[in-house]
């Protein structure tokens, strides 16, 4: 149900919204689904408590400030003054801190859910001067946003290997070679 292949935690948030642009699918229908997504991004352990209906208000808040501002950057605009101002008050937050205990490094947090929160946040502003770097990218075909780490910077799709990337191969080949065969 949920995708982490974005390269950003932030922008896995944001893809827990399907089929952007046509009718969208939410990911994060309730409390209970927010908390599952924590926890299947690993940022929240199984005795942290369960998300409130304020937390997914903020979370949803978050993700569509993020999707927003990150768009308006990469089609060569400046974000609203309020989806800037959003993500930078969800930032405030304190994140999970580390501790050492028991001769390891452990992250803990007086409330896991606003820590996550928090570190969501900051990760967005991270992912803002990745969309000014031309790294934050949209897939053509499924509109899942993502950031290109390819050494080249010239990733396309949310996922070349199998998603949307080898979909498209797999049309192009076929088209070449239909196109091969009525030539001949």
């Amino acid at each position: 149900m949920f995708e982490f292949s974005a390269g950003s935690p932030s922008l896995c948030l944001v893809d827990t919204v399907g089929n952007r642009g046509g009718a969208d699918i939410e990911r994060l229908a309730t409390p209970q689904d927010f908390t599952r997504w924590l926890r299947e991004a690993s940022l929240l352990d199984p005795e942290g408590r369960e998300a409130l209906e304020t937390d997914l208000v903020d979370a949803r808040a978050l993700r569509d400030a993020l999707y927003r501002a990150a768009l308006a950057i990469m089609n060569g605009k400046m974000p609203a003054p309020a989806d800037i101002d959003g993500i930078n008050a969800l930032a405030l937050g304190t994140p999970p801190r580390p501790q050492w205990v028991n001769s390891e490094v452990v992250h803990v947090s007086g409330d896991r859910v606003r820590a996550a929160l928090a570190l969501l946040a900051g990760d967005a502003v991270g992912t803002l001067a990745d969309a000014q770097l031309g790294r934050v990218r949209l897939c053509p075909e499924c509109r899942m946003m993502f950031v290109d780490k390819s050494p080249a910077g010239r990733r396309r799709w949310c996922s070349s290997a199998s998603g949307c990337g080898n979909r498209a191969k797999v049309r192009e080949h076929r088209a070449r070679k239909s196109q091969e065969g009525s030539a001949t």
